[in-house]
């Protein structure tokens, strides 16, 4: 519980910055999320052509 006894006596300038970092850090960790969330997207539509294409060619070998 020391650490809340530290924020608890820590000047308004200070947790301003805690505030600020704290505000940093939860956007980078949103920007990392969407830039996960993004390539998977990506991924998952060369996934289904992939599957199309060998679709395709098992349609063409049964003619």
């Amino acid at each position: 519980m020391n650490w809340v006894r530290w924020i608890a006596s820590t000047s308004t300038k200070q947790k301003g910055k805690m505030k600020t970092f704290t505000k940093t850090i939860m956007c980078l960790m949103l920007l990392v999320a969407s830039m996960a969330a993004f390539t998977g997207c990506k991924t998952a539509h060369g996934f289904g052509e992939d599957m199309e294409d060998a679709a395709e060619s098992i349609q063409d070998g049964t003619k």
